[in-house]
């Protein structure tokens, strides 16, 4: 668990804040992600439950998120969906 900065930036243009924000979110995570990264391509060594040493490899699999993050993390505008290509005139 980490704390994201929620920044102010004094840029004039609304769209480039926003963009700036988004950077630093994915720059964020990719920091606090970093140690899972490592894991899971190169392992790690742990200690199974009878002690015995195991080389393991841990990707992260599960992230969760509210719908405006959901979006921010897959890179979509908010009329599309984060988990398919269905824009908003096909969701039904």
């Amino acid at each position: 668990i980490t704390l994201i900065p929620v920044p102010k930036f004094v840029h004039s243009n609304a769209r480039v804040r926003g963009i700036l924000v988004d950077q630093l979110f994915h720059q964020c995570i990719s920091i606090v992600t970093k140690p899972l990264k490592a894991a899971a391509k190169m392992g790690i060594m742990m200690n199974g439950p009878v002690g015995n040493s195991r080389y393991c490899f841990m990707p992260l699999i599960s992230y969760v998120a509210d719908t405006p993050e959901e979006l921010l993390v897959a890179c979509v505008c908010s009329n599309v969906s984060p988990v398919t290509t269905a824009t908003r005139d096909q969701f039904g």
